[in-house]
């Protein structure tokens, strides 16, 4: 199976590798400025960077056990690689070992790792805490399909 932009998140694997963390912010302050946006373009201008289509944004709450997570997906205008900033991933670097969301195994059907990247800090829009994470790319050739 090819691994696209539609089917990148079955059942897949990878490595993703580190995404600069100047990178990583400036994208996360441009979605800010594109999310209030009443009519959203395709792509949002990326300062320095370029233009970046938005995949996919996810957030969620539990306040049973006191906890959120982010996961924020864009694409480079053109690239054949997805950009994932997220507070959790199946493993990262050994000095994270600790964290249960920073190595917490499968992400639904994926077995996503990112040994390179450096954590950073981040409030996203509407929080009233940093979050903590990590920003990784990877090319869909790279994405293995999972059996």
């Amino acid at each position: 199976m090819k691994i696209t932009i539609d089917n990148y998140h079955k059942n897949t694997t990878g490595n993703f590798k580190a995404l600069d963390i100047k990178e990583a912010t400036a994208l996360l302050d441009a979605y800010k400025v594109y999310n209030r946006k009443k009519n959203k373009p395709r792509y949002m201008q990326v300062e320095g960077f370029g233009e970046y289509e938005v995949v996919f944004v996810s957030k969620s709450k539990n306040s049973f056990f006191k906890s959120r997570s982010f996961s924020f997906y864009f694409r480079k205008k053109g690239a054949r690689s997805i950009i994932r900033i997220s507070d959790h991933w199946s493993k990262s670097k050994k000095e994270y070992k600790k964290s249960n969301k920073l190595n917490c195994g499968n992400i639904r059907s994926c077995y996503w790792t990112n040994l390179k990247g450096e954590s950073f800090s981040y409030r996203a829009s509407g929080e009233k805490f940093d979050s903590t994470l990590i920003g990784g790319k990877i090319s869909f050739n790279s994405l293995d399909v999972k059996y």
